[in-house]
C-alpha cells in the first residue's frame, strides 16, 4: 500500500510539474525523484530517509504513507538510485519520422522480437 501511495504522489507531483503521462517518463522520473538522483536541493527529488526519520508523511488521494517503519529505507532509495542509473545507461537513441532523436527506456529492457515469439509460441501450445 505504501508503494502504491508512493507511486500515486509520484504521478500527481510529476504531472503538476509539466511532465507526460507516458509510462516510461513516468518510470524514470519515478526512480530520479525517490533516489534522490540530483542534488540535495533538487525539487524534483523528495528524500524518503529525511522523511522517514523526521516522521512526515506523504498523502494522496486520502492515502497516507507513513516511512519511518519501513525496514531498511536507505536501502531501497540506493534501489531506486541504481534502477535509475541503469535505465539510463541503457537509454537507446531511436529516430522517429521526424529525424529527431527521442530516448525509448522500455524499448532499451523490453526485447520485442523474443516477448513476440514467446507469445507465439504460447498461442500455438494453448490450441
Amino acid at each position: 500500500y505504501k508503494l502504491y501511495v508512493l507511486v500515486a504522489y509520484h504521478i500527481e507531483t510529476h504531472i503538476a510539474n509539466g511532465g507526460n503521462d507516458r509510462p516510461s517518463e513516468i518510470l524514470i522520473s519515478l526512480l530520479y525523484r525517490f533516489g534522490c538522483v540530483g542534488s540535495r536541493r533538487d525539487k524534483l527529488t523528495t528524500n524518503l530517509v529525511r522523511l522517514g526519520n523526521s516522521g512526515e508523511m506523504i498523502t494522496c488521494d486520502g492515502g497516507m504513507c507513513e516511512l519511518t517503519p519501513v525496514f531498511r529505507l536507505p536501502d531501497c532509495v540506493e534501489m531506486f538510485r541504481e534502477c535509475h542509473e541503469r535505465l539510463t545507461d541503457r537509454c537507446l537513441l531511436i529516430d522517429d519520422c521526424s529525424g529527431a532523436h527521442h530516448c525509448s527506456y522500455l524499448s532499451s529492457i523490453i526485447d520485442c522480437h523474443s516477448l513476440r515469439e514467446a507469445r507465439e509460441a504460447s498461442k500455438r501450445r494453448a490450441r
